[in-house]
C-alpha cells in the first residue's frame, strides 16, 4: 500500500534511498526541531518544483477549490508564491531570501496540504511534494561513482549556494546549525523514520551506530 499520495514517485524515492550513502557527519550537525512560531514557514518562503504526478494528483485534489495553486518557471512546474507581510517572515530571515511565501501556507503558517491529509486521517505528509516533507535533508551525488547521499546542507556545502546567494536548506531555521541543538540525526527522527519505512531501511540505526 502506498504512503504518500503520489506512488510513482514513492517507488523512485525508495529505489534511491535503498541505493544512497548517508553523510554521517553532517547528520551530527546540531540543529533545532521546527518551531513554526520562530520560522513561520520559512522553508516555504520560495515554494517547491513539482513533477508532473505531484502536480496532477494535487490539482485533482484541489478540484473545485478556487486558487491558482502553480506557475511555469524554468520549464518546470512550481507552487505559486504570494508577497509576504513582514509578520509573515520568521526570526533572522535571511536577507537573500525572497520575501514571499508559498500560496499553500496559511495565515497560522501550517501547510493546507498537511491540514486536508490529517483532516482525512491519514499521514500528515501524505499529500505534500516530497522536498516539503524532505527538508532540511537532501541528496546530492558522489562525484566518482556518481552515488546518490542522503546529507543536511550546511554552511559552505550547501549546494544550492552560488554566488550572490548564501544556499537554502543551510540557512532555514530548521536547517541552520545552532549551539543549543541536538544531533540533526536524532532531530530529523521523523523524516528518518519515514523515510525508512519506505525504503526498508532501518535509517536510525545506521546513524546511531557511529
Amino acid at each position: 500500500m502506498a504512503l504518500t499520495g503520489f506512488p510513482i514517485l514513492e517507488r523512485d524515492l525508495a529505489l534511491t534511498m535503498r541505493e544512497a550513502a548517508l553523510d554521517h557527519e553532517s547528520f551530527q550537525t546540531p540543529i533545532r526541531a521546527c518551531e513554526l512560531s520562530r520560522c513561520r514557514g520559512m522553508c516555504c518562503h520560495d515554494g517547491v518544483f513539482v513533477g508532473g504526478e505531484e502536480r496532477r494528483v494535487i490539482a485533482e485534489l484541489l478540484e473545485g477549490v478556487e486558487g491558482d495553486y502553480f506557475e511555469e518557471k524554468e520549464g518546470r512546474w512550481k507552487t505559486r508564491t504570494l508577497t509576504a507581510r513582514e509578520d509573515q517572515l520568521g526570526e533572522d530571515y535571511p536577507s537573500h531570501f525572497p520575501r514571499t511565501r508559498c500560496q499553500f501556507l496559511d495565515e497560522n503558517h501550517h501547510c493546507r496540504l498537511q491540514s486536508r491529509a490529517l483532516k482525512e486521517e491519514q499521514h500528515p505528509w501524505f499529500w505534500k511534494p516530497f522536498p516539503c516533507w524532505l527538508h532540511p535533508l537532501s541528496f546530492r551525488r558522489e562525484a566518482a561513482s556518481g552515488r546518490p547521499v542522503l546529507s543536511l546542507p550546511r554552511l559552505g556545502k550547501d549546494p544550492a549556494a552560488e554566488p550572490g546567494y548564501d544556499g537554502f536548506a543551510s540557512c532555514t531555521t530548521c536547517g541552520r546549525a545552532e549551539s543549543t541543538g541536538e544531533p540533526a540525526w536524532q532531530v530529523l527522527a521523523p523524516e528518518l523514520s519515514f523515510l525508512s519505512e519506505l525504503s526498508g531501511r532501518d535509517l536510525l540505526r545506521e546513524l546511531g551506530d557511529e
